[in-house]
């Protein structure tokens, strides 16, 4: 029991550690930890496709 304590508590710090890692890298760049650039157009196009697509497609 005792090493699955400490497996989860590992696990959990480690998560923690790359959560972190990753709030403050972002916000040294000025950067927010969100989803938003999903509702973005694409900042380039797709030149060979199978079907007519572009950046502004959805």
């Amino acid at each position: 029991v005792l090493i699955q304590v400490f497996t989860i508590c590992a696990l959990f710090g480690l998560f923690f550690y790359l959560g972190l890692n990753a709030y403050i890298n972002l916000k040294e760049i000025g950067k927010d930890l969100s989803f938003e650039f999903l509702c973005e157009p694409a900042s380039y196009d797709i030149n060979q496709t199978l079907i007519e697509y572009n950046s502004r497609s959805t």
